[in-house]
């Protein structure tokens, strides 16, 4: 049950970047697109995104790439961290790019945007998509989810 939250969360960040995004089609910096090292996915699930996210970003020109972690570091700076270090981006190292990190630590989601993708997705757009998606992730009446586990007020 929390595998399938989870990717129905991913699989509709990846959904509202096609209604939200349009690019030219260029050649991808980097080859992985999942970074599951909180081990939220199984391997068919990882590939499942790695193709949907290769497909999308084809089609909209900017890397879109998710980080599971259990990093005690906040999700901002992790973030661009990441992005600092592996060099993303669809159109060129550092380019077009679209990162949703997941940390379970801190049960926190947060999005950024980089390069041309920067332009397109202002504060409030990627607020609006991870308020969108963020009770895919938490607990709910029928669904129960990693993310929020233990952090409901008594």
């Amino acid at each position: 049950m929390v595998r399938k939250t989870v990717m129905a969360c991913i699989l509709g960040f990846f959904g509202l970047f096609l209604l939200l995004l349009v690019g030219a089609k260029e050649i991808a910096a980097i080859e992985q697109k999942i970074y599951d090292d909180a081990n939220l996915l199984d391997e068919a699930e990882i590939e499942e995104l790695e193709e949907l996210a290769k497909e999308l970003a084809e089609e909209i020109g900017t890397d879109l790439i998710v980080l599971t972690t259990t990093s005690s570091m906040d999700v901002d700076p992790y973030t661009k961290k990441f992005y600092e270090e592996m060099a993303p981006g669809y159109d060129k190292p550092h380019g077009s790019t679209v990162i949703l990190t997941i940390n379970m630590e801190y049960r926190d989601v947060y999005l950024e945007s980089f390069g041309r993708a920067y332009d397109y997705l202002t504060s409030s757009r990627l607020t609006d998509i991870r308020e969108s998606i963020t009770p895919y992730l938490s607990n709910g009446d029928k669904k129960y989810s990693k993310v929020n586990q233990g952090t409901e007020k008594e």
